[in-house]
C-alpha cells in the first residue's frame, strides 16, 4: 500500500514539474543558430571557438571540429552580479592553455 501511495505522488510531481509554466519557468527566450560551422580543409583560416548569444544573459561556446572532433560546447550564464560557466568537455586548442 505505500509503494503505491509512493508511486502516485512521485507520477503526480513529476507531472506537474513537466506542465508548461505560464510565465516560461522565468527563462529568457533566445535564438538558437540556423546551423554550426562543420570541419573544413582549411582549418588554421577557422575559429577556435564558435561564439553564439543566445540572448543576452546566455551564451554557448563550440569548439571547432578542427581541434577536437567530438566539438563540445561551453555554456556561459551571466547572472545581475555574478557569472556561471560550465566547462563541458572542451580542451585547450591549437596547444594553448586552460587559464583561471
Amino acid at each position: 500500500m505505500t509503494s503505491s501511495w509512493l508511486a502516485l505522488f512521485l507520477l503526480a510531481t513529476i507531472s506537474w514539474a513537466q506542465a508548461p509554466q505560464p510565465d516560461g519557468a522565468g527563462l529568457e527566450p533566445g535564438v538558437l543558430p540556423d546551423r554550426w560551422l562543420t570541419a573544413s580543409p582549411r582549418c588554421m583560416e577557422m575559429e577556435e571557438f564558435y561564439v553564439h548569444e543566445y540572448n543576452p544573459n546566455f551564451y554557448m561556446l563550440r569548439q571547432s571540429p578542427c581541434t577536437d572532433y567530438e566539438k563540445p560546447f561551453i555554456y556561459v550564464i551571466f547572472g545581475s552580479e555574478r557569472s556561471c560557466g560550465t566547462p563541458g568537455r572542451a580542451t585547450p586548442a591549437r596547444g594553448k592553455r586552460w587559464t583561471g
